[in-house]
């Protein structure tokens, strides 16, 4: 109707101010992320050659899966799903695991995720979503000689470098240092009432400087709000990545395919490279929303000298059991594999030359 057009129309400049400025570091003081390292008596994993391996799966929060009833939460059925998650999680043997919806306001499915990563020689690094929201993010590492967990030194503090097969993680400070739980690990909110977050991580692959940026994005609901505060994730998140001195690999759940406008402000204000898809995200699915809808929204890309050499979806849910949501989840997970190539990231600077600040 016109007057809510109207009304939209004087509201949008104030979405717009609402939504402005940069990703916000959280401050572990008052944000509970934490950080988990395996036992340091434990053996290392085997050294790995080549390629990066990475798996990417939104696992569908058990409070927000619809059953006859109820939701699965209110039961206990849920605990056999995710014990068959980390089953699947276990066989792919990825170095790199990035979930999202992970269920982090339940301690029993947290405590069955630490044992499995502990069982693996993971490092588990889980930031939850801001304002009580029941799930957040969480990144497995497989890495060795971890820097010190939440319980150990305090953020800042000398750690020795985490190491497997040529990756490290630690020894080095991020640009947000204040929002480190672990030196070179952080958490970033977009500052917005969508109460989603970034996990930052510093890693060095090759002898090359990497972070790691996995996200979750807002759902792009047909509203006045929520694609405008989509675009403003994305360019937050995009010049994060623009503005770091070396490469970046982008993952998580963007909830939307290549040719969505955020997911477009996202490429191209961070300078970065999708998974090759020549279908431009019209050929596959990896999820089906809550609206019917069928999206290639589970997305890796990069930007300087790393690269997606090949991907894949898994079986973990086939695409019959996502068109009839009775698979593990209400997403398929993305399997993929990274190398370095050529070409050397250059941080954006300011007229005067100097480096473009990334914290606020």
């Amino acid at each position: 109707a016109p007057p809510m057009r109207l009304l939209c129309c004087f509201l949008r400049p104030m979405l717009e101010a609402s939504f402005s400025g940069p990703l916000v570091p959280l401050s572990p003081s008052s944000y509970d992320s934490f950080f988990r390292s395996p036992d340091a008596a434990a053996d290392d994993p085997p050294a790995r050659e080549g390629q990066l391996s990475i798996l990417c799966w939104n696992l569908l929060a058990p409070p927000y899966r619809r059953m006859p009833g109820g939701r699965e939460s209110d039961g206990t059925g849920w605990r056999a799903r995710v014990a068959a998650q980390i089953e699947y999680v276990a066989r792919a043997d990825a170095d790199i695991v990035a979930l999202q919806e992970f269920w982090v306001a339940n301690r029993q499915a947290t405590a069955m995720w630490q044992d499995f990563a502990a069982r693996h020689r993971y490092c588990m690094f889980v930031s939850p979503r801001s304002r009580g929201k029941q799930d957040g993010c969480c990144l497995l590492m497989r890495f060795t000689g971890a820097p010190a967990d939440n319980g150990g030194s305090a953020p800042g503090s000398e750690s020795s470098d985490v190491s497997c097969g040529g990756l490290k993680v630690g020894g080095r400070a991020g640009p947000c240092p204040e929002a480190e739980v672990a030196p070179g690990l952080a958490s970033l909110s977009y500052n917005d009432w969508g109460d989603r977050i970034v996990q930052a991580v510093e890693i060095l692959w090759r002898d090359t400087p990497i972070t790691l940026l996995h996200t979750h994005m807002t759902f792009p609901h047909p509203n006045e709000h929520d694609p405008l505060m989509r675009r403003h994730q994305a360019r937050k998140l995009g010049e994060y990545a623009a503005r770091l001195p070396h490469s970046a690999i982008v993952l998580g759940d963007l909830n939307g395919d290549v040719s969505d406008p955020a997911v477009r402000t996202l490429l191209s204000t961070g300078s970065l490279k999708p998974m090759s898809d020549p279908s431009w995200g019209t050929g596959w699915a990896s999820h089906l929303a809550h609206n019917g809808a069928l999206m290639a929204c589970d997305l890796i890309a990069t930007n300087g000298q790393v690269r997606v050499s090949e991907w894949r979806l898994g079986d973990a849910v086939t695409h019959d059991e996502l068109l009839a949501g009775n698979g593990l989840s209400d997403h398929r997970p993305l399997h993929a594999k990274l190398y370095l190539g050529p070409g050397a990231h250059q941080p954006t600077v300011a007229a005067d030359g100097a480096a473009v600040p990334i914290c606020p």
